[in-house]
């Protein structure tokens, strides 16, 4: 009969032999579950924080082209100029980001975008005034710029700081 009551201890030793394979085999399985989630989580967690800090590098670059660029010279205003508008070309993968993953900092954003743009605005009208007046030193009158660069600062500086008061 291929049906025994008795328990044989070969019997005994199989049953207990197959449920620890399974235990084990179904604990591996838990365990592979919980790793996949945590390298989710932390994959998530360093782009967030990749993209972040890709924020704030292109605040440091406006805030730095806004302190380094004092000069009165219209070629070093042309130099300026270029270097606003490639902060605004920037600006636009700045906003998808944020418009994505950091919702709370647009308005920040969003500020020094404008004052980029009118940083813009003001360095072309100092050069044109320049170029108008045929100044054979070619020195601007850089007043102006001055007070819109200290305007992007001060949009980089709030942007920076509601940064650091967040938790990312």
């Amino acid at each position: 009969m291929w049906y025994n009551n008795d328990m044989t201890t070969d019997n005994i030793i199989n049953l207990i032999a197959a449920i620890i394979v399974g235990g084990g085999t179904l604990f591996l399985g838990i365990m592979a579950l919980r790793t996949i989630r945590q390298t989710r989580s932390i994959q998530k967690a360093e782009k967030r924080e990749r993209l972040l800090n890709e924020i704030i590098e292109w605040a440091k670059e406006a805030a730095k082209a806004a302190i380094s660029r004092r000069s009165r010279y219209d070629t070093e205003l042309w130099d300026t100029k270029l270097k606003y508008k490639y902060s605004v070309a920037v600006s636009v993968y700045i906003t998808e980001v944020v418009t994505n993953s950091f919702k709370d900092l647009s308005p920040c954003v969003n500020k020094v975008i404008e004052e980029l743009n009118m940083a813009i605005t003001v360095t072309e009208n100092a050069i044109k005034e320049c170029e108008q007046r045929l100044n054979a030193y070619h020195i601007c009158d850089t007043r102006s710029v001055v007070k819109q660069e200290d305007k992007l600062s001060d949009a980089v500086k709030e942007l920076l700081k509601a940064i650091a008061s967040t938790n990312y």
